[in-house]
């Protein structure tokens, strides 16, 4: 019985794909659109984070410069109590620890619980204005320039400080009669517009000789 052996012949020619198999461009895949979506995420939530920080740091400073003003007022009435109590002539005292134990009275006498720190510091450091020797005020030594630029007059503090150590808290016997003794309440302060500072012109010039505690 023959074997019929049937031949295939191989073309090895270069096949050239059809219409069905032509190639268009590119087009981006899925999993592009949502690297891209990814990344604007990203991008958008870092943007919002950065305004909600710069709000934050904003207010955090309005709020500190406000606890400011009711620490200084509390200097500057310490200062006064000290002034008004002397067995005497009046006096000032010649360190901030002076108000904390008055050394004029036997027994003990205060007229500040503590030194406080500065708001915005956070240190227990402060400008001290003298005449001669004598502390008749005091003033941040923090820098930068005030956010409020219109205070309530009452607080006696100069018009549109252009630093911090421009808000000097200072007890002038000469002013009282008939002004503002400097004392602020709460109410006060949270209606305190943006810092009105008042460099008590009563006072002559060469008396505010300002220095760091």
């Amino acid at each position: 019985m023959r074997m019929r052996t049937h031949r295939c012949n191989v073309w090895r020619g270069r096949i050239h794909p059809g219409p069905a198999h032509a190639v268009g461009p590119r087009r981006p895949t899925q999993a592009g659109f949502a690297l891209l979506a990814l990344l604007l995420i990203v991008a958008l939530s870092g943007l919002a984070l950065a305004s909600a920080a710069q709000v934050w740091s904003t207010a955090s400073r309005r709020d500190k410069e406000v606890e400011l003003l009711r620490v200084g007022m509390e200097f500057r009435d310490a200062i006064r109590s000290y002034v008004i109590s002397s067995p005497g002539a009046q006096q000032f005292p010649v360190r901030l620890e002076d108000l904390l134990l008055d050394p004029r009275f036997p027994s003990v006498k205060r007229h500040l619980r503590r030194i406080y720190a500065d708001p915005l510091t956070g240190e227990p450091d402060w400008g001290l204005i003298r005449s001669g020797d004598a502390i008749i005020g005091v003033h941040s030594l923090a820098e930068g320039r005030p956010l409020k630029t219109a205070l309530d007059p009452k607080l006696g503090i100069a018009d549109e400080a252009a630093t911090y150590a421009d808000w000097k808290f200072v007890y002038q016997p000469e002013a009282e009669a008939g002004a503002t003794t400097g004392v602020v309440d709460d109410h006060d302060l949270e209606h305190v517009l943006p810092g009105q500072l008042d460099t008590h012109p009563d006072l002559p010039a060469d008396m505010l000789n300002t220095e760091g505690r």
